[in-house]
């Protein structure tokens, strides 16, 4: 019986992203085999992700990008949550607002994390806030961190879901291996005991 190989190009930034263009046209392989077409349609469906131009099918096959890309994800997650923890962060031990962070995959495969190079901040007028600007033409404001909460929360929902997807694939395919799976409402749980 011959194998069918599935092969599943993920755009990095399928989420929207707050990088330059450039980072747009990387592409992080994930090679699955063993697994059956109808199967990955049905955890696709299964966790509300359309296949899109990101998913092709091709060929080859190898567990350590699998788990690497398992880890870009658990990362993504990571700091897409660490940035709506800190929305609302006006001073950091630097002395100045939160700057949100993002994943960046690099060229040998691994990835990096790295501040979001002007996002800005937004100003809020708050005098009586301690860190209100003191004089100036924006004197009263407070400076927030310029972090789209619904953006955000929306890219955490979407890399919790595809992050398990890959899970389940990755514990089908190599049954004596565990990866514990994620999950959306502990993470809002978390943000809204904040």
């Amino acid at each position: 019986m011959i194998k069918k190989i599935i092969t599943i190009l993920l755009s990095l930034f399928l989420f929207v992203s707050f990088i330059s263009a450039q980072a747009h046209s990387q592409i992080c392989t994930i090679d699955l085999f063993s697994v059956n077409e109808n199967k990955l349609a049905e955890y696709l469906a299964g966790k509300n992700i359309s296949p899109s131009e990101n998913i092709i099918l091709s060929f080859d096959a190898d567990k350590t990008v699998i788990e690497n890309c398992l880890k870009y994800l658990n990362a993504k997650i990571n700091i897409t949550f660490n940035n709506l923890q800190n929305i609302d962060t006006t001073r950091t031990p630097e002395g100045h607002f939160f700057i949100p962070q993002t994943v960046e995959i690099c060229s040998d495969g691994t990835y990096t994390i790295m501040s979001v190079p002007d996002n800005g901040f937004r100003l809020v007028y708050d005098p009586a806030h301690p860190d209100s600007i003191k004089e100036g033409e924006n004197k009263g404001y407070v400076q927030y961190p310029n972090i789209n909460k619904a953006l955000e929360t929306k890219n955490l929902y979407d890399t919790i879901n595809l992050y398990n997807v890959f899970a389940d694939i990755y514990m089908d395919m190599f049954p004596d291996c565990y990866t514990k799976k994620e999950s959306f409402d502990s993470y809002m749980f978390l943000l809204s005991a904040k």
